[in-house]
This record gives structure tokens, sequence and C-alpha cells, in this order.
């Protein structure tokens, strides 16, 4: 997205660069967490507790066309949905209550096997590797190009219908 690595991200940075976007789905359905309609593909879990954040991410995925709900802690996703094997999960690691670690050791133990698209701003070596570990498909530093995000949430929403289907 052209930003220096040493600037800091501003907290309404997503939102000012998605506000442009023009939104090709403006239907919006709120339940649990905040929800965007859309047809086509499984549902893309998106949890992070930067408020800016997932308004962000939920207008990047109306715009994209994809179904997708945000919350706002992992403990609070966990609580309320329970993945299918068409969805896909969008996620911070570092989040109050429960880190992302954690919640990937949660959803391991309840048999619940989703692809997971790590996004975080602590960007090391030792996290990447974890993650791999964990099955994790892929692993963005924020602030994340957006078409490259869209296009690993297709890639892996289609390759898993691939597999199941």
């Amino acid at each position: 997205m052209g930003r220096s690595k040493d600037l800091p991200v501003e907290p309404t940075y997503y939102r000012r660069h998605l506000i442009e976007m023009i939104i090709s789905q403006p239907r919006l359905l709120r339940i649990g967490g905040r929800r965007v309609e859309s047809e086509g593909m499984g549902m893309v879990y998106i949890i992070d507790d930067d408020e800016s954040v997932l308004d962000a991410m939920e207008l990047l995925m109306q715009s994209a066309g994809i179904d997708a709900a945000t919350f706002s802690s992992a403990v609070d996703f966990l609580q309320k949905v329970t993945p299918s094997i068409t969805d896909c999960i969008v996620m911070d690691l570092c989040m109050p209550g429960l880190h992302g670690f954690e919640m990937l050791k949660i959803l391991s133990d309840r048999g619940v096997t989703v692809p997971v698209i790590v996004l975080t701003a602590l960007d090391e070596a030792e996290s990447r590797e974890r993650a791999r570990q964990m099955g994790v498909k892929a692993f963005f530093r924020k602030p994340v190009d957006d078409q490259a995000l869209i296009d690993m949430i297709h890639w892996s929403l289609g390759s898993r219908e691939t597999a199941e289907g």
C-alpha cells in the first residue's frame, strides 16, 4: 500500500483508505457480531479488538461481495459461533482476554478445521512459525494489502470447497 514500514498505523487508517471504495452490496444485518450479507461462499469471521479495523474489514468484505461477521474478541466469537467447514477466519493475534494462538488451540481441541488468516501488527519470525505449525493459511502484517487479503480469502474458501466437494 505504499506505506513506509517505520510509520505508525493511524487508528483510522483502514477506514479512510476503504471509505473511497465503491460498495457493491449495501445490505447490512447485525446479529451478535456485525454481519454483511452476500451470496456464493462460506462465511468469513473477522476477529480483532480494534474497532477501526473491524469497520474497515466490514467495508472491504462488503465491497468484495463476501459474507462476513465481525467480533471484537476471541471469547465473543467462541461463545456465539461454531464455524462450518465452508467458512474462513481472519483474526488478529494480540487481543485482550484470549490470545489468537489460544483461540486456535481451542478450535483444534473442538475438532474445528477452517482456514485461518492472521492479520497482526507484530511480524515476528517466532509467531509466523508457530502460526504455520498450527495450520494458519496466511500471515499478514498490518496494514494489509486489501487485494492480497481478498485473494487469500477466495483461495482459502475455494480450496476448501474443492477439497470437500
